[in-house]
């Protein structure tokens, strides 16, 4: 007897388990409504031949839903690897997550350091930007609704992007991004982020922006933050590197004492790594909906 009710119990737990699975999965589907995507990838933003490495670097993936009965919200992500490493390709899931949203989603390459100096990868930079801007609605994506975003090292190019006007000056043009989104962005007050580096840590950072102080100031977001004019999400990562917090912190406080408004969201239980790792492999549905919400809000 007791065999057969353990048995008929087991039963029960895993036909519960199934039903309990379906119909969370059916609840979920109609509430967050998918969209079919398709992908372009390999576009090469640089017209200059003369580039050096502009086939490899000079490129950028587009993410897409094939609706377009209405102009869509447009995200550009930027990579981070210290400045000097990464590829968009490593980031093609999550620019298929957020296009299933409803987001036409640009990944970028840039040319990296030490092949050129930080002022020419930003001028990459501007130039992908400007390229989606004024190509993006072939693919569905509302030129006037674009956001940039960028993840550490990423996160400093997409800042210094929107609030140093000279990168978009060297084209003659406006920045056209409404938004920028902090995914636990790095160096946005560089004289905080450096000091509780190693050893190896500065030797990076001396490639990355020289031992020169002026060089530095350059290139640090912080001294621009009174040219701010477009919305900015600081998503904060609970357990991120002490030197990007503080960096962090020291920016946000000055905004503060500058009237500068902004947004944030704590993303919990998550490092600086694990943190993308989590977008790109969609494990967490509830941070990626609020950054797509926060996208399709401006």
């Amino acid at each position: 007897m007791n065999a057969f009710v353990n048995s008929t119990m087991r039963k029960f737990k895993k036909n519960s388990f199934i039903l309990t699975f379906l119909f969370l999965s059916s609840f979920y589907n109609s509430v967050f409504s998918y969209y079919e995507i398709k992908a372009a990838k390999n576009i090469l933003y640089q017209p200059d031949t003369s580039v050096f490495l502009r086939e490899k670097f000079n490129t950028l993936d587009i993410y897409y839903p094939t609706d377009k009965t209405k102009p869509k919200h447009v995200f550009v992500f930027i990579y981070g690897g210290f400045w000097h490493f990464g590829d968009k390709s490593q980031f093609a899931l999550l620019g298929r997550n957020f296009a299933k949203r409803g987001i036409v989603t640009v990944c970028i390459n840039f040319r990296q350091i030490p092949q050129v100096d930080m002022n020419d990868q930003l001028k990459d930079c501007a130039l992908a930007m400007l390229w989606v801007k004024d190509n993006i609605a072939e693919f569905g994506g509302n030129p006037e609704k674009i956001v940039v975003g960028g993840h550490s090292s990423g996160g400093h190019a997409s800042a210094l992007l929107s609030w140093d006007k000279r990168y978009y000056n060297y084209f003659n043009r406006e920045n056209p991004a409404i938004g920028l989104i902090q995914l636990d962005g790095a160096a946005l007050e560089l004289k905080s982020f450096i000091p509780g580096f190693t050893d190896r840590q500065h030797q990076k950072i001396k490639m990355v922006f020289t031992d020169q102080i002026a060089i530095w100031e350059k290139y640090n977001p912080y001294n621009y933050l009174q040219f701010i004019d477009n919305s900015v999400l600081f998503l904060n990562v609970q357990h991120t590197y002490p030197e990007i917090k503080k960096s962090y912190d020291l920016l946000k406080e000055n905004m503060k004492t500058l009237g500068i408004p902004y947004d944030e969201m704590l993303i919990k239980n998550q490092t600086h790594v694990l943190f993308i790792y989590t977008l790109i492999f969609n494990r967490n549905y509830s941070v990626t909906n609020d950054i797509a919400k926060y996208i399709k809000s401006l």
